[in-house]
């Protein structure tokens, strides 16, 4: 057998081969474009956390969900990740996926439904109706963002509007999270005594 003929053979089949696939570590330094985030399900809308002098950032978490299309609900389950950005926009601060990292809430399961979606203070909206209501819990976000940077309180119309909106379910798992927070949104439930 001619091993020389062997090994040019597999030199010119490499040759014409596709490239191989860049490893992701190389596509994550040339900027994060291809960077991916496991962050699909029903999202909280977002917790203050005080980050530094005069700043916070937003920590949402986000439920694992199962749609139930014949019942018009959505199965909710105990938090999958945590996800802090910048106010106002889509810049990751940090990401912390509870499957594949620590996991805040050891003891709860993640086969058992919490909750149904919509609960009770939205389940009469239309679409558009909740839409226009996040619209302006959003809107009020920044003065709420000032007070409790200064106070460690929370406007009224935001507490209102946003204990309106958000579901029950996530109010326990933010509260570990982001206890100034919650204790700010003067849940009986969670006031600290």
């Amino acid at each position: 057998m001619d091993t020389k003929a062997i090994s040019g053979d597999i030199v010119e089949q490499l040759k014409r081969a596709k490239k191989p696939a860049e490893p992701a570590f190389f596509q994550m330094r040339r900027g994060g474009r291809n960077l991916t985030i496991d962050a699909e399900g029903y999202w909280s809308y977002p917790a203050l956390i005080p980050a530094g002098e005069g700043a916070v950032l937003w920590l949402s978490l986000v439920l694992a969900t199962v749609a139930m299309p014949e019942k018009k609900h959505t199965a909710l389950f105990r938090p999958k990740c945590m996800v802090l950005t910048k106010p106002e926009s889509c810049l990751l601060v940090r990401y912390d996926h509870f499957r594949l990292s620590h996991d805040p809430f050891p003891t709860v399961a993640w086969d058992k439904p919490l909750a149904m979606f919509p609960h009770q203070s939205v389940a009469g909206l239309t679409y558009e109706q909740l839409e226009q209501k996040e619209t302006i819990l959003l809107a009020l976000y920044p003065a709420a963002a000032s007070a409790f940077v200064k106070s460690g309180q929370l406007p009224d119309d935001f507490r209102t509007a946003y204990l309106e909106l958000i579901h029950p379910a996530f109010l326990p798992f933010l509260n570990p999270l982001a206890p100034k927070f919650v204790a700010a949104l003067k849940v009986a439930e969670f006031a600290q005594s």
